[in-house]
């Protein structure tokens, strides 16, 4: 065999032996995952919004779980509110795991606090709804060029236009709803965002563009400006950290806490918000 041959030959065998190796050493490798314990998962709101507000509870499931959590029947929920209100809530038929409030009116800056009794167990959890931050317009601009980042499409992009509030330590949370639906996209952190007002000068207005939500003819938008208090600002914050955690080689994102004591998992929240909507024209 010549020197030229004897090459190709190992070039060939070493070209086989890859193709082999890249083929036939693939095994699904499965760990065995211990599961935690079940748990209570407590979920609450109340907004300055006309209610009823809600609660719900339900059980946590194995990590592997599906996610339908199976809400919990048959608890006790009550809360009181610093302003001198005392609400039970009520169960309705049809939705399992929820809670109604009766006559409870949310009111910035004022203190709620949740109890909830699941069988021998009690939890609670407080609260504090901030001041009302106010959207004073909403306003429209279109981009014939698909000249605006980050996502450099034609459209119309909705400008608004809030109150900081004249206190300082305001935190806020920015939903965008497109045709009833929260957006959702590969930019959607920067849609359901948050700010703190160290963007924002107390008592003054603040023109915002949400330039990541290009509009298209005929589009119902509904923004909602959020004011929330830090502790709910942080959790929204640790979520996100959650969500946004990256590759499976990443490391653990951060922990979430919650407000709930007595050893269930969840959070209960008050809010105050402000909501404008455009129709976008044909």
């Amino acid at each position: 065999m010549t020197f030229p041959s004897l090459l190709v030959g190992l070039r060939l065998g070493l070209l086989v032996g890859m193709v082999w190796g890249l083929t036939a050493c693939r095994e699904l490798i499965t760990f065995p995952v211990k599961g935690g314990r079940e748990q209570i998962v407590i979920e609450g709101y109340v907004t300055n919004e006309t209610g009823p507000y809600w609660v719900r509870i339900s059980r946590s499931l194995p990590y592997f779980g599906s996610n339908d959590f199976p809400g919990v029947d048959s608890a006790k929920v009550w809360i009181e509110s610093t302003d001198g209100q005392v609400d039970t809530l009520f169960q309705a038929d049809g939705y399992p795991g929820f809670y109604f409030t009766r006559r409870l009116i949310g009111r910035p800056n004022t203190g709620y606090h949740l109890t909830a009794v699941v069988g021998q167990d009690t939890f609670t959890a407080s609260t504090w709804m901030a001041s009302h931050a106010k959207l004073v317009s909403l306003s429209l601009r279109y981009d014939g060029e698909g000249t605006t980042a980050p996502t450099f499409e034609k459209g119309w992009y909705p400008i608004i236009a809030g109150k900081d509030p004249d206190t300082a330590g305001n935190y806020y949370r920015i939903r965008v709803f497109v045709n009833d639906s929260l957006f959702n996209g590969p930019l959607d952190y920067a849609i359901d965002k948050l700010v703190s007002d160290k963007f924002f000068i107390q008592g003054q207005i603040i023109a915002v563009e949400i330039s990541n939500a290009p509009l298209k003819a005929g589009d119902r938008c509904v923004i909602e400006l959020m004011n929330l208090n830090p502790d709910l600002y942080i959790f929204y914050q640790q979520i996100g950290s959650q969500l946004s955690a990256g590759s499976p080689f990443a490391p653990p994102g951060e922990s979430i806490n919650s407000n709930i004591r007595g050893g269930a998992l969840g959070y209960f929240a008050a809010y105050s918000s402000s909501k404008l909507e455009v129709t976008i024209p044909e």
